[in-house]
């Protein structure tokens, strides 16, 4: 967390060794990822991935689960640094909507799904995936998960001003796509400058990033002292063992906000690295950011042929690129019931305040197929009558009938989203629905088709 990858792996790998001498593979286990993915930002990704490897057995060695969630989160975390990101969402995402995983390890999940989801310009489920995130944390007392949550919110919120990556370089898209709660950069630089004066020392890896961050939307990155900066920062990187792909991505940030600013001198002295030939660029892991730019440099020099050329390029690997992700864009049961509650909020509130609770409590355990009327009268501490009657009165339905329509709701989406490639069976079953006749009655009554139907008209 201070930033010093070299020690970092000095020390985790002598005490990977001491942990295995003892025969300790809970502490082996969490050693092995810590440095796995301390090897990644060091830029040595063939170790991390046999790193990986050498942990597995670990895993075993503590339960079959363990080895579903954290398999899964070390496959995602060298996703995201081949910059896969539908491949990382699927993978975090495996982990993050599993009721079953401990809450630590679904919030660290969520937040790699999150910065996926970013990535693939789904910013409002980037979001929306953190705020889940955070309410696991804070329901599990994890205080520092919490805080971290709350900072990579904080994060995404700024990028989101000035990155172009899986986009196409069109603000006012990205702004129509965008989350809701935007600020201006004035707030968000002194939002970023406030949190990272928060941290104490032991934590100068995130102060460094955040201050960085906040120059990237000042107007002062186009000075000579905000471009000499973030130059420092660059170095700091360096002098820590952060490899070429950390290096290369501050740069590449600062290349696109002076670029916003129109400082085409400074832009091109910061890219020279980059791309100091067209061969080198094309097979750079930032080519398509790369392209853009050169469409940018080329407009501020009045060479307008070439810009349009370079951009034509950009635009047809960035949309080539943005359909291959979200070709991966999984389905998060856990979005889609924050989805219905925020939809279903006006029905919500219809009824009064203690059965709102048990609304709540309904939709949070949709895919509990022991879920019950019963269960759900406990837990406001009313007569099942009268939860019957409330509901009725209020909604429309009781709550049997309300539990189903969800259900067969969250489906129908489950099913459409899987582009004709989903089971109806396992579908069901992951929505509470295990009985076969019942499914097929009820969703034929509720959407006038079958399940299969809706598969073959998705297909």
């Amino acid at each position: 967390m201070k930033g010093d990858l070299n020690l970092a792996l000095r020390y985790g790998m002598a005490a990977m060794e001491r942990a295995a001498q003892a025969r300790d593979a809970v502490r082996q286990a969490a050693l092995g990822q810590i440095v796995g993915r301390a090897m990644l930002a060091a830029g040595r990704a063939e170790e991390a991935e046999e790193a990986f490897q050498d942990i597995l057995k670990c895993y075993e060695a503590i339960s079959r689960n363990a080895v579903r969630w954290h398999a899964s989160l070390d496959q995602a975390a060298i996703a995201m640094y081949s910059q896969k990101w539908g491949r990382a969402a699927e993978s975090a995402n495996l982990v993050a909507d599993d009721e079953s995983a401990p809450a630590e390890v679904r919030v660290e999940a969520m937040a790699m799904l999150a910065v996926s989801l970013h990535r693939m310009g789904e910013h409002r489920r980037a979001l929306s995936t953190l705020g889940e995130a955070a309410i696991r944390a804070e329901e599990a007392q994890l205080p520092a998960a919490a805080e971290l949550v709350q900072l990579l919110r904080l994060e995404l919120i700024a990028r989101f001003r000035f990155e172009i990556r899986e986009g196409l370089g069109d603000y006012a898209l990205l702004v129509a796509e965008g989350p809701t709660d935007q600020r201006d950069a004035p707030a968000l630089c002194a939002a970023l400058e406030q949190a990272a004066a928060g941290l104490d020392g032991d934590r100068d890896l995130l102060a460094q990033g955040l201050r960085a961050l906040a120059r990237l939307l000042s107007d002062d990155i186009a000075t000579p002292s905000g471009v000499a900066q973030q130059r420092q920062a660059l170095k700091w990187l360096q002098d820590r063992g952060f490899g070429a792909a950390a290096q290369d991505a501050l740069r590449m940030d600062t290349v696109l906000a002076l670029l916003s600013h129109d400082a085409a001198g400074p832009a091109a002295d910061l890219l020279g690295p980059l791309a100091f030939n067209d061969q080198a660029a094309q097979r750079h892991r930032l080519a398509l950011e790369l392209k853009y730019c050169s469409s940018r440099l080329h407009a501020l020099g009045g060479r307008q042929g070439e810009a349009l050329r370079a951009y034509k390029e950009f635009a047809k690997e960035a949309l080539y690129r943005s359909t291959r992700e979200r070709s991966h864009l999984p389905h998060s049961r856990f979005l889609e019931r924050q989805a219905m509650a925020e939809k279903d909020d006006a029905t919500m509130l219809r009824l009064p305040m203690r059965y709102r609770h048990a609304y709540r409590f309904i939709v949070e355990r949709l895919d509990d197929r022991k879920l019950s009327i019963k269960q759900v009268a406990a837990h406001i501490d009313v007569t099942e009558r009268a939860l019957q009657m409330a509901f009725r009165t209020y909604v429309g339905m009781t709550p049997a009938q309300l539990i189903r329509h969800m259900r067969m709701e969250g489906i129908r989406s489950e099913l459409r989203d899987g582009g004709g490639r989903a089971s109806v069976l396992k579908t069901a079953a992951r929505w509470g629905m295990s009985n076969r006749s019942t499914l097929a009655h009820a969703y034929r009554q509720q959407f006038a088709e079958t399940p299969t139907a809706t598969l073959r008209n998705v297909a």
